[in-house]
């Protein structure tokens, strides 16, 4: 069963070039890019070296965010992969930047962007951790990958995910119970999780959208032989605090009427 909800969308965000999740401090705006102003340190370590171009775009929106982010620098986003740069931005959307000078003046110097091309998955937030996931079977990044695209198909039949990113840590809880003739073993009945994201989808109808919020997988009776039950659920403009207090709540909603699900 898949549920999907709205609330609280907005279409701005921030941007990280590193880590480009909505929250960051000091990174938001049209096309900026703050990787050592306003007290940062920054990270530009999949940047290029500087070059100098002899020509200054002299683009209004360009100029304006350099004099809105003196010390700092401005974002080439690529409109090949973006529509729109006041959303999300992924870090492969971005060609290079522009570095601004104290009093917010384009220097002339540009540095190019390494990792500028097609954006591609990334599920590192979700298996990295150190954290039991073998209820999402052999390859958990796949799993909620397949997740999200069956929740938008149950929308729209025609939708194309055409790259998803785990932006944070996902919250997870797992439960089990003392094995009946092995006090030493512990067996998983029912684990859950709840992963931030940022994906584009494309359908016939809409084209490209870029979506954020939270995918939330629960699952509950994963020790046999009972039958296990899956959902889940495809909140938009969520932050995960908000997706992980309701955790808890969903993992027992699966149960039903029936009260099957091991506790």
């Amino acid at each position: 069963m898949i549920r999907i909800t709205a609330r609280h969308l907005s279409r701005k965000s921030c941007l990280n070039l590193e880590n480009p999740h909505p929250g960051g401090p000091d990174r938001c705006g049209t096309i900026a890019v703050n990787w050592a102003g306003n007290g940062g340190s920054g990270n530009v370590g999949r940047f290029g070296s500087s070059s100098r171009r002899k020509d200054i775009p002299n683009e209004p929106a360009l100029l304006a965010a350099a004099a809105d982010n003196p010390g700092g620098s401005v974002a080439e986003i690529d409109p090949t992969y973006i529509d729109d740069p006041n959303g999300y931005v992924p870090p492969e959307a971005i060609r290079g930047a522009w570095l601004v000078d104290s009093s917010g003046k384009l220097t002339g110097e540009y540095r190019e962007n390494l990792r500028h091309g097609v954006p591609q998955d990334d599920f590192s937030k979700l298996t990295d951790p150190d954290h039991w996931l073998g209820w999402l079977g052999d390859d958990p990044a796949t799993a909620v990958r397949k997740g999200i695209e069956e929740s938008l198909r149950a929308q729209v039949a025609d939708a194309v995910v055409e790259w998803v990113k785990i932006l944070e840590t996902p919250r997870f809880l797992t439960g089990g119970r003392r094995h009946s003739e092995d006090e030493q073993v512990m067996l998983v009945t029912r684990a859950a999780l709840a992963a931030p994201f940022a994906l584009s989808v494309r359908t016939t109808q809409h084209g490209r959208s870029i979506l954020l919020g939270v995918f939330s997988w629960a699952a509950v009776n994963l020790s046999p032989p009972a039958v296990r039950k899956d959902r889940h659920w495809f909140d938009l403009g969520v932050g995960l605090d908000w997706a992980g207090e309701r955790l808890h709540g969903r993992i027992y909603e699966i149960d039903g009427e029936d009260g099957t699900a091991e506790r």
